[in-house]
């Protein structure tokens, strides 16, 4: 289904150490890396996110496999940014506008159209996994309040309180 990971990193470096000169196919690999790592992040993403919704707490292992890609999705923009500057031009889809027509180029060319949407639906994912982890942690905040029925003192508040039982968040205490 997907290449291994340890293959993608000798792919992601491959493409950028081995081959010298500017090439389209070193853009083309670049981008199927990512293609291929941002795919399997959404797979990852989804995974987290139904976990999330349905309050499991296995997510430890899923975690780990969202960190590895997110370091190999690292190094496949540190490559692709070192090819930029190497090659002096600003993006991707500017090499490959100035690269004269042909396969090559109209592979590259849906490739990075293929990022891009691949792209806003991380973001979509990330959004939505952000968003039940700050409800999660409100849940987590608010069970606790209520089971410790936190209250401050006011040894330490200030004057214009006008409460002496002040009330705050188990997370704002020191334990």
């Amino acid at each position: 289904d997907a290449l291994p990971i340890w293959r993608l990193k000798v792919c992601c470096r491959f493409v950028y150490f081995k081959l010298k000169g500017f090439s389209m196919d070193q853009v083309i690999a670049l981008l199927r890396g990512r293609v291929v790592l941002c795919g399997q992040l959404i797979k990852l993403l989804t995974e987290l996110v139904d976990l999330l919704e349905s309050n499991s707490s296995d997510t430890a292992e899923l975690v780990r496999k969202i960190e590895a890609i997110i370091k190999d999705l690292s190094l496949n923009a540190a490559n692709s940014q070192k090819f930029l500057e190497d090659a002096k031009v600003n993006s991707l889809s500017e090499f490959i506008s100035t690269y004269e027509g042909g396969i090559k180029r109209d592979v590259a060319g849906r490739l990075l159209s293929q990022t891009e949407k691949l792209q806003g639906q991380l973001k979509v994912k990330m959004d939505t996994a952000a968003m039940l982890t700050a409800t999660g942690k409100k849940f987590v905040d608010f069970t606790l309040n209520l089971m410790t029925q936190m209250q401050t003192s006011d040894t330490y508040g200030s004057a214009a309180e006008a409460s002496a039982h002040a009330k705050r968040h188990i997370f704002d205490a020191n334990v």
